[in-house]
């Protein structure tokens, strides 16, 4: 009923807000969260004067149940029927967005925000890092997972971006 369901969206709301908003994400010890965190401490000794807010969002929602990966089906399902991001990013109002998916997800980017253009930030390629013009977005870049950033120099990789 209703009720099953209301509460288990408060149970995912309340999980959320946990991992995210009390901090427990940055404790986690996982390459993405310290990735975040880095790249937060790094423009905000850039900006020290700047109060500096980081809002995480998914650019694809819903993935599979207990498991990791991408599934094409259940995207399609999500880009039909909870195509959101746009709306999200009309009402949070982002200075800079920062995708972390690497250029295998720019199909998805295009899904949400139509043909885009992707500029190499250079001494990098474009498949490395690339600033991507989203329409009311005064930034935003798209380079790889953290995963693969604190293998091969996180700090130069997010030192390009800021300075950018």
């Amino acid at each position: 009923g209703v009720m099953a369901d209301n509460c288990l969206i408060e149970d995912r709301l309340s999980g959320y807000d946990d991992f995210f908003n009390n901090g427990y994400c940055f404790t986690y010890g996982g390459q993405f969260w310290n990735g975040v965190k880095r790249f937060k401490e790094l423009l905000q000794k850039k900006y020290p004067k700047k109060k500096i807010s980081l809002i995480w969002n998914n650019i694809v929602k819903i993935g599979k149940a207990n498991a990791k990966g991408f599934s094409p089906i259940i995207y399609n399902i999500e880009k039909t029927c909870f195509s959101v991001i746009k709306d999200e990013l009309e009402i949070i109002k982002p200075n800079l967005i920062l995708f972390l998916t690497g250029p295998n997800y720019d199909d998805v980017l295009e899904d949400n925000f139509g043909q885009l253009k992707y500029d190499a930030v250079q001494p990098y390629s474009g498949r490395q890092i690339s600033k991507i013009t989203i329409e009311n977005i005064p930034f935003a870049f798209r380079t790889y997972h953290p995963n693969y950033l604190w293998r091969n120099d996180i700090d130069d990789y997010f030192g390009v971006l800021i300075k950018k």
